[in-house]
């Protein structure tokens, strides 16, 4: 839920810009607090993350589908890719939306760019949407193609 419902007051603009981008290519995205309690700049963040959202939902829908026979789950851990791999082990910080897709949203305050581990034996073409400052002083985000 991106905004935490506000019992005590409006998230800071930061968070709820982090919460943006690490939610838009989960399955489901629940804006409890509007971008536009914030400034115009985050209101083209939320649009930009939603059409990236838009982008990815036929993927999404049909890995939904696919779960339902393979139970897999849509949205997986690093180490699906490789289980074998200690480090993709212990990575939270990232996650894969089926097997093609690698998510790796900033989530360090202040931070405008990110370290992403690719597993062994796995190279990324080009990003997909690296922000990483571009639409704010706050907000970084990759999404990179892995098949």
């Amino acid at each position: 839920m991106v905004g935490g419902n506000a019992y005590h007051g409006l998230p800071e603009r930061e968070l709820y810009v982090r919460w943006l981008e690490a939610s838009a290519l989960l399955p489901a995205v629940q804006l409890s607090i509007p971008p536009w309690h914030y400034d115009d700049d985050v209101v083209e963040i939320a649009h930009k993350m939603l059409q990236l959202r838009r982008r990815y939902s036929d993927l999404i829908v049909q890995l939904g589908h696919d779960a339902t026979g393979s139970g897999s789950p849509i949205v997986r851990p690093l180490w699906w890719l490789a289980p074998g791999d200690e480090v993709a082990l212990g990575v939270d910080d990232e996650f894969l939306l089926g097997d093609g897709v690698l998510v790796a949203p900033v989530l360090e305050r202040g931070a405008t760019s990110r370290r992403v581990y690719l597993p062994h034996g796995r190279s990324p073409h080009q990003p997909i949407l690296p922000v990483s400052a571009r639409y704010s002083q706050t907000t970084a985000f990759m999404v990179f193609c892995m098949s």
